[in-house]
């Protein structure tokens, strides 16, 4: 969820090949190019060489025209950082279309949007040829299917007709859909359905109530055994894992930083089976961005705000919450750094 560029650190320890941890790149303060720079270095110093580009369909297929520069530009910082890449192409974001606007009202298997899609998948793939190891084609997607039963099988057409190509243009590439784990509870056939044909199960993982409160962090360790159960026998991965800090949920920075610990906790023991993972997020959303998602998500209820304000480790005038240290530590312990 929200995210748009998640980073990964990829290493090794001994004969086993450890998942790639990360955290979501998020600038502080009002964008300027220092701050954007420091958001940069301080992914270095946590051990982060890797980064999921992610994208909407819709903002980049006007009319069946592609505009490949934003996608160029962040292949070439992954580039410039030597990481591995992981690529999110939104065609539904949570709650959210993403189909271009002059598909929306189609049917997902309808010819012509299932031919725009293949042609702006053939479009943007090679620019993550040679680098892209995973591939996510849709973004906490049983948000929308789960009010949309109807929808599934069409869906499912317009994405296997997707893996073809990308099959074809980036060989050995790993592909899915990313839904919600809180999925996992509300409708487990239909999550068994969406993931069927998945090379890996992409979830995303914040362990709240419906009011956006802290579950009990002792329920962590039970929610990486279910995760691994229902991915069996492929790898699970977590694109997205945050916890609020707001106390006016009744979280606090403690609980954020206990919830860092016990995550690692869990991605040391389920690591053979974990693809991946990511910490969202770097620093806080800016005022005015919450407010664009609240009205993204048609939500205005304050606790979402509240949510949404204070997920990240460091706030967003770039000072650091109690997690940031609990993250540095774990990338440390986990990657045998100290």
């Amino acid at each position: 969820m929200l995210g748009s560029i998640v980073a990964f650190c990829c290493a090794a320890s001994g004969q086993t090949k450890l998942p790639p941890i990360g955290v979501q790149l998020m600038p502080f303060g009002e964008g300027k190019e220092e701050n954007m720079i420091e958001t940069v270095r301080q992914q270095i110093r946590l051990g982060v060489h890797a980064f999921v580009v992610s994208v909407n369909w819709r903002d980049l297929d006007k009319n069946g025209t592609i505009a490949t520069k934003p996608i160029d530009d962040a292949v070439g910082l992954v580039k410039l950082l030597g990481a591995e890449l992981v690529v999110s192409i939104k065609t539904i974001d949570t709650g959210q279309l993403q189909l271009p606007e002059d598909l929306l009202g189609k049917s997902f298997d309808d010819t012509a949007v299932m031919t725009r899609f293949t042609s702006f998948l053939s479009q943007i793939a090679p620019a993550f040829k040679g680098m892209a190891k995973y591939v996510s084609l849709g973004n906490e997607v049983d948000g929308y299917l789960l009010g949309h039963p109807d929808a599934i099988a069409p869906y499912m057409r317009m994405l296997a007709g997707g893996k073809g190509v990308l099959r074809t243009m980036l060989p050995g590439v790993q592909m899915g859909v990313t839904t919600t784990f809180a999925g996992l509870q509300r409708n487990r056939q239909m999550m068994a359905d969406l993931h069927r044909e998945d090379d890996v199960v992409f979830l995303t993982y914040y362990p709240l109530t419906d009011q956006y409160k802290p579950r009990p962090l002792t329920d962590i360790a039970k929610d990486f055994e279910a995760m691994d159960a229902f991915s069996s026998p492929r790898k699970f991965a977590l694109c997205e894992a945050g916890m609020p800090a707001s106390e006016e949920l009744g979280s606090s920075e403690s609980n954020q930083a206990e919830f860092v610990e016990r995550v690692f906790a869990q991605l040391s023991q389920h690591k053979a089976n974990v693809a991946f993972a990511s910490f969202f997020a770097q620093h806080d959303f800016p005022t005015a961005l919450v407010d664009v998602f609240q009205m993204y998500y048609g939500i205005s209820d304050p606790k979402f705000r509240a949510y949404l304000s204070t997920l990240g480790f460091r706030k967003q005038d770039g000072t650091p919450r109690l997690a940031w240290r609990s993250l540095t530590k774990g990338f440390r312990t986990f990657y045998g750094m100290d």
